[in-house]
């Protein structure tokens, strides 16, 4: 029985069922060999391919025919991602996955070196869709500045002096230079050195190991974004840090509070412990600067309890997605007890 029939004029079209099957697979047959498509649609102008296809679909197609077969001064690297992607057989879809990803590195030499070899990973289109875009995180991750003292002159307002340098170092002036008298104290030799007021972190079996004596090989994490090994921490004796909280490697902080909107003092001491810097990935805002984040937001329900609290700074705070269902920037969340990121592409 015919699937549908079309009249025009005196002659009737019909096709049958085994007839559109069969178009279907032809047609899903000339994407699943991305690399020979694009080769094949390299010649065509986007309006060519507008003509033939949605806009959004034309503008894709056209891009990732730019990227595998247009002009760039990687040839050799484009001629191996394409060799890549046509030994793996990835599907179309894969191709514009990687192309999207591609075209977000800000370093082109990164950017091939990504391609070439996502391009010659097998997997599904989903599968390297996620790897891609965790390599662009990576890929685009800013340099560490380097050491040094420097100064910004502007004509028509105040000058900057900063210092780049070891942590301790930076935190100790911190510690003690918090205003423009401070300043000015320091080259007058009237500043005197202030105490540092910081929280250590000490993982359960790390103190075991420290208490043995064997703390030369373990670093230990301050809320204030320093680090210290467990041998000097003992040396310290807590001179310096006043507080110490333990943290279980399965649940996170040892000490737990519930059913209050606002965090305490000793539940912001004990998120410290377990996230010493805001828990955004790559962020380096410290924990002492940062601002008691609900996991499971607490205007849907979630509870202010140690598990569902951890630290971000101020913009991360505003900028986390609290509803899951539309996702924008990622969120943080907690996985097998662990503060973990989710992007907003979705995984972890």
């Amino acid at each position: 029985m015919p699937l549908w029939g079309l009249t025009a004029a005196s002659s009737v079209w019909v096709m049958t069922a085994t007839t559109a099957m069969d178009t279907l697979k032809a047609a899903h047959a000339i994407f699943a060999d991305g690399i020979q498509y694009l080769g094949l649609c390299r010649e065509l102008s986007l309006p060519a391919l507008k003509a033939v296809m949605s806009d959004v679909a034309a503008a894709a197609h056209f891009r990732a025919c730019q990227t595998f077969f247009g002009h760039t001064t990687y040839t050799r690297k484009q001629a191996a991602a394409r060799n890549a992607a046509a030994a793996q057989g990835h599907h179309l879809d894969t191709l514009i996955a990687l192309d999207n990803a591609f075209r977000r590195v800000r370093h082109k030499g990164h950017a091939w070196a990504m391609l070439t070899e996502l391009c010659n990973t097998p997997g599904t289109t989903k599968q390297l869709r996620r790897l891609a875009n965790q390599k662009v995180l990576e890929l685009n991750r800013p340099a560490p500045p380097a050491e040094g003292v420097r100064v910004t002159r502007r004509n028509n307002g105040p000058s900057t002096f900063s210092v780049t340098g070891d942590p301790e170092l930076v935190e100790n002036l911190w510690a003690s230079i918090k205003t423009i008298p401070d300043v000015e104290a320091l080259f007058s030799g009237g500043l005197e050195k202030q105490p540092k007021a910081t929280h250590v972190v000490i993982p359960l079996p790390d103190w075991v190991h420290i208490l043995a004596g064997e703390g030369d090989e373990i670093t230990v994490q301050l809320t204030n974004g320093t680090t210290m090994t467990g041998a000097d921490y003992v040396r310290q004796c807590l001179l310096d840090a006043g507080l110490a909280t333990l943290v279980d490697p399965r649940r996170g902080p040892v000490n737990q509070y519930r059913y209050r909107r606002h965090a305490s003092p000793k539940q912001k001491d004990m998120a410290k412990a377990e996230t010493t810097t805001c828990a955004w990935p790559n962020c380096r805002k410290p924990a002492d600067e940062c601002q008691v984040h609900h996991i499971h937001p607490w205007a849907d329900g979630g509870e202010t309890n140690q598990e569902n609290l951890t630290l971000l700074c101020e913009f991360h705070n505003s900028w986390n997605d609290d509803d899951p269902t539309y996702p924008r920037h990622g969120r943080v969340t907690r996985r097998h007890g662990r503060v973990t990121w989710d992007p907003p592409w979705g995984g972890g």
